[in-house]
């Protein structure tokens, strides 16, 4: 069975990411705006997100030798 689709919004316009791909994830800052999440397309060029990115893989793939 397959995880349910997480909307992501992009923090810059509100907008719904469609290929999150393109997202410039930006450190978390308490200084940050963000835009009221919609129902509309993000029009970003690169959307925004201020968070980490994912972690891709499994947690023991990430650890350096």
């Amino acid at each position: 069975m397959m995880p349910p689709m997480t909307t992501i919004h992009c923090h810059f316009c509100g907008g719904v990411i469609g290929d999150p791909t393109k997202i410039d994830y930006r450190p978390p800052r308490a200084s940050a705006q963000f835009a009221v999440p919609g129902t509309e397309a993000c029009a970003c060029e690169t959307p925004i997100v201020y968070e980490h990115p994912p972690v891709i893989g499994a947690p023991d793939e990430d650890i350096m030798p």
